[in-house]
């Protein structure tokens, strides 16, 4: 009788020790499982991130494909007229679990067309000495002349004296893309000044464009920008009457404007038939970001539209990141 107790009583603790060992056993498993179906739910998260982003990326582009695809004319882009609508797209604009803004690359000087004088000029403009600017300039000018253009902005540090300080002083303001005609209606003053005013000898001319382009008001006031366009145009014409009170046409045709209105836009005609500006863009960067449950997605992209193929457009630049 003794040894059947004993029996049972192992019988017992070894039952216990199965027990204890598969319930470690279903808890690792749980956990595992748990992992397995995190990492998955991450997974799908960052799936859904990425088409939030590219969406922004659609967003953005199908605000001037719509005016393309109507077959209107683009007489200026602008911080309000025609295909903006509004400042809020050039901003970041929140749509879903994403947001998207949008920047004008011909508001920036192009360093692959742009001359050493601009170049010089962009350099002074965020403190670099004049034998300092010249220098670096005309360095600029000889990786030019070697590799024949930039791909990216960052190859400008792989010229002699660049450093990451002055890059970064300067990297808002550059741009490898465009025709190299800055959009007066849409490029800061240091950009305007580099451009336009290299010697400083003309700064009333910056101060003109700042002051006259306005961004449309709460008050249903259309806003201010300037055109160019031929007077012997009839559609441009009715674009003229149809906004008089706003637009300055620098290829000619100004009346009513006072003598010296009528020479500062003289000099930006001269500037235009140069190719130093213009009054529209055809290439913009797309930056378009989403979080879902914290996985996040970037798509940062840069487009160029054929105003004249109505509804083209292709992508020059495309880099995603986690």
């Amino acid at each position: 009788m003794a040894y059947r107790r004993n029996d049972k009583g192992v019988i017992l603790i070894v039952s216990l020790w199965i027990l204890a060992i598969l319930s470690l056993f279903a808890i690792g498993l749980g956990h595992k499982l748990s992992l397995e179906i995190k990492l998955l739910h991450n997974r799908l998260d960052g799936i859904k991130a990425y088409y939030v982003a590219r969406a922004g990326v659609e967003r953005a582009i199908a605000e001037r494909e719509k005016h393309l695809l109507a077959k209107e004319v683009i007489y200026a882009d602008s911080f309000s007229q025609p295909w903006l609508a509004s400042a809020a797209i050039f901003e970041k604009t929140q749509f879903g679990e994403g947001t998207c803004g949008l920047s004008d690359e011909q508001a920036k000087v192009n360093i692959n067309t742009a001359s050493v004088d601009t170049l010089k000029a962009l350099l002074k403009e965020v403190s670099l000495s004049n034998e300092a600017a010249s220098g670096l300039a005309a360095g600029i000018a000889e990786w030019r002349s070697k590799n024949f253009r930039f791909d990216v902005v960052e190859e400008i540090l792989s010229v002699k004296d660049m450093t990451p300080e002055i890059f970064y002083a300067i990297k808002k303001y550059i741009t490898v893309y465009g025709s190299g005609a800055v959009n007066i209606n849409t490029a800061p003053a240091l950009v305007l000044a580099a451009v336009l005013d290299p010697g400083s000898t003309k700064p009333e001319l910056i101060s003109y464009i700042t002051d006259t382009r306005k961004p449309p008001t709460d008050k249903n006031e259309s806003g201010a920008w300037f055109v160019s366009v031929a007077v012997d145009d009839l559609n441009a014409q009715k674009y003229l009457n149809r906004n008089a009170a706003s637009i300055r046409n620098i290829a000619g045709g100004n009346l009513g404007f006072d003598d010296q209105e009528r020479l500062i836009l003289g000099v930006l005609k001269a500037a235009e038939q140069q190719g130093l500006i213009g009054v529209t863009s055809s290439v913009f960067r797309i930056n378009s970001a989403a979080d879902v449950r914290g996985m996040a997605r970037r798509i940062e992209a840069v487009v160029e539209f054929n105003d004249k193929d109505s509804g083209r457009y292709k992508f020059i630049s495309w880099d995603q990141t986690k």
